[in-house]
């Protein structure tokens, strides 16, 4: 369903499984400058402290201007950003600030205002951004209890990601999975140009390896050669296709169970099944020139929306849906999908 005005909500993380919910910090009556966590389900019945309630804001002319999250325990209180300096793009805390009415003017409304952008009105799904704080969502610093809430840059999709429900047994618990990729690489920055215009799958195979090394690796760690049965060969050229090796051994291999699943339902069904393994496949777009896309994250669902990856077209996390649309210009997936896995003659 989608949300409604003057409603309170639990805001739930969406990063990965943590069924940890939007927290003001302290007890007793609201006050300035109480910070934001997130926090475990306390008891039964209501939370104030995990209530919030959406507000619309107007302008002085009427028109709708944002709105703000509006905390149980004080309806002049909304999540506000502390700690940004003069630069309105700066990162900063979350806490609670009194705001005035509904209408923006002052800087601590101006603070407060924010936006809902939507990821899947299905499943009640939304970023959150501020309005006049370019590119900064309510980001978790950590799925753990008790994680500080603050208004960060555009790093990791799931993380800005809120399912909005109407009480703390209602989230989506056991309806989401992913594993945590801390590596993010855009095939644009070599400096060879065929791997800038074909270099996506080298590039998507560079961040699994780093997943699975748990280590950096940047767009230029598979400019090297590795001994295998005896021979130095390259990690990977033009000529050899999608034959890879990596700094470590690892191999990319095709996956062939994915042609049993031809349906896209079914398809999506195997990705997350790999996900759930721990290892992040790469995922093949055959449309126009075709794409190569790292899936490591998913939410409820049966289509391709459901899946994010991380897209070496630009280094973003996306949908796989966005994903295929953005460079391959229709929907669709081939049963392209590799893993990788130890090459046992490598070292």
């Amino acid at each position: 369903m989608a949300y409604a005005w003057d409603t309170f909500y639990y805001f739930q993380s969406h990063r990965g499984t943590s069924n940890l919910y939007l927290n003001r910090e302290g007890s007793g009556a609201v006050a300035p400058n109480q910070n934001i966590s997130i926090y475990k389900k306390v008891g039964t019945g209501a939370n104030p402290d995990h209530q919030f309630k959406l507000v619309r804001a107007y302008d002085s002319n009427g028109g709708v201007a944002g709105c703000t999250i509006r905390s149980a325990l004080g309806s002049n209180y909304a999540l506000n950003i502390y700690g940004y300096g003069t630069d309105m793009s700066a990162e900063g805390n979350c806490d609670l600030y009194p705001v005035g009415g509904q209408y923006p003017g002052s800087s601590n409304y101006d603070d407060s205002l924010i936006d809902l952008l939507t990821v899947n009105a299905d499943e009640n799904l939304y970023k959150i951004t501020l309005i006049n704080h370019q590119g900064l969502y309510l980001t978790p610093e950590s799925k753990s209890n008790n994680a500080n809430v603050k208004w960060a840059k555009s790093s990791r999709e799931d993380a800005h990601v809120w399912k909005l429900c109407t009480s703390e047994t209602s989230g989506g618990g056991g309806t989401s999975g992913g594993i945590e990729i801390s590596t993010y690489l855009c095939q644009k920055n070599h400096s060879e140009t065929w791997f800038i215009n074909n270099g996506c799958a080298v590039t998507a195979g560079i961040m699994a390896a780093a997943y699975r090394d748990n280590t950096t690796y940047g767009i230029h760690s598979f400019d090297m050669s590795i001994k295998v049965d005896d021979e130095w060969k390259p990690l990977w050229t033009e000529a050899n296709g999608y034959s890879w090796y990596t700094p470590r051994g690892w191999q990319f291999v095709e996956d062939d169970k994915v042609y049993t699943y031809p349906g896209d339902a079914e398809t999506v069904a195997y990705i997350k099944s790999i996900i759930d393994q721990g290892i992040p496949p790469i995922c093949y777009c055959p449309s126009g020139d075709g794409h190569w896309m790292l899936a490591y994250s998913y939410t409820s669902g049966s289509t391709f929306d459901a899946i994010r990856i991380i897209d070496p077209a630009d280094g973003t996390e996306k949908s796989l849906a966005e994903g295929i649309r953005f460079s391959c210009g229709s929907a669709g997936l081939s049963a392209g999908i590799t893993r990788i896995r130890k090459a046992p003659s490598a070292h």
